[in-house]
């Protein structure tokens, strides 16, 4: 069990690192903070998915594709 919760995890403690590091260093505003703080948190996630986990990276890319295509191609797939 530890084994499949363990990207969640790892993530989740990516994610409060940068609103750590984001408590040391708050000059910028609250707006302009809190922008950085999610463009910082998201690249580092998918760093740790595609670095860390690649085959989970592999899948939720294939998700987002599969969602993303034409809906003729959906269609044409399923028949």
């Amino acid at each position: 069990m530890l084994r499949a919760a363990a990207p969640g995890l790892v993530c989740g403690a990516a994610v409060g690192l940068v609103g750590l590091l984001n408590l040391a260093r708050h000059a910028l505003g609250p707006v302009p903070t809190l922008a950085v703080m999610v463009v910082a948190g998201v690249a580092l996630v998918y760093a740790v998915l595609r670095f860390g986990y690649r085959e989970l990276h592999d899948e939720i890319l294939g998700l987002f594709r599969r969602n993303h295509e034409s809906p003729g191609a959906a269609e044409s797939r399923t028949s």
